[in-house]
């Protein structure tokens, strides 16, 4: 699973339309919006941009949280749209897909090795490890968010404050806390 931070593409929303809430399309977008892209396979039915895109909102940032399914192993192959400042926030899950399984092909090795190599500045990190350590393995997308937080001038009550305003209440102090750990991991 990668976040592209500073994609330079026209990447669309690739989830079906009943998985398209109003209030994570609901995003103005101009020539001067930046993008993110949750890039990974299987990402359909992820809610990171529900609430990605609620919490940039809520930011004031001009940034949208695009969807985009990669097979495992080609994500180097999209290196293309990401824009020569742009970064990679990857979690360094295996997660090996059906070929890999019944032994039909390998897993790609060193992938964050070939993608530094070709160019891309890569941040790589065991999201998931954090995210059981916060409490649940489905808050992998907060600790991400806690580590893409970094790139961004602001500070981390400011992101904390979007998460209070975007996040259930009964689910709130578990992502606090995977958005802690990746941030200051």
């Amino acid at each position: 699973l990668l976040i592209a931070l500073a994609v330079n593409a026209a990447l669309p929303d690739y989830r079906p339309e009943a998985q398209r809430g109003e209030s994570d399309m609901n995003v103005e977008v101009d020539n001067n919006t930046k993008k993110l892209c949750v890039i990974g396979d299987p990402v359909l039915h992820s809610k990171s941009p529900l609430l990605h895109n609620t919490m940039l909102r809520e930011l004031g940032l001009d940034y949208v949280y695009l969807c985009q399914p990669v097979k495992a192993g080609e994500a180097a192959r999209w290196l293309e749209f990401l824009r020569p400042d742009g970064r990679l926030i990857t979690n360094t899950q295996q997660t090996n897909p059906m070929p890999v399984i019944t032994g039909a092909a390998e897993y790609p090795q060193n992938l964050v090795d070939k993608m530094t190599t070709a160019g891309a500045q890569v941040d790589a990190m065991d999201a998931l490890a954090l995210a059981e350590e916060a409490g649940s393995s489905k808050a992998v997308n907060l600790v991400l968010m806690g580590r893409l937080s970094r790139y961004f001038d602001l500070p981390e009550e400011v992101w904390q404050n979007a998460i209070t305003n975007s996040v259930p209440e009964k689910f709130l102090e578990l992502n606090r806390k995977a958005f802690h750990l990746g941030r200051n991991s």
